[in-house]
């Protein structure tokens, strides 16, 4: 499990994270990434006040990141077949 480094389990302890990636054509994948937890105490409430926006950009930096990366191998992968 990775490290929680903003602290949200110690108010949300049943906070969880559910990535998921399909296939959707050769070069063409789905990704999802959503977060589940329960806001039953009013502390938890007041942190997703806060928190859910927090969440939604730090998700799609991921997102982002994770295409960065994937366009640029892939970039790798077709100009190695072009010097080839």
């Amino acid at each position: 499990m990775a490290e929680d480094t903003f602290g949200i389990t110690k108010t949300l302890n049943d906070y969880t994270v559910v990535t998921t990636l399909e296939r959707l054509g050769d070069s063409l994948t789905k990704v999802e990434i959503s977060h589940f937890y329960s806001t039953a105490s009013l502390k938890a409430k007041l942190l997703n006040l806060i928190a859910k926006r927090r969440i939604a950009r730090e998700t799609l930096a991921t997102l982002n990141a994770m295409k960065a990366v994937i366009e640029r191998e892939r970039g790798t992968i077709e100009n190695r077949g072009r010097l080839a």
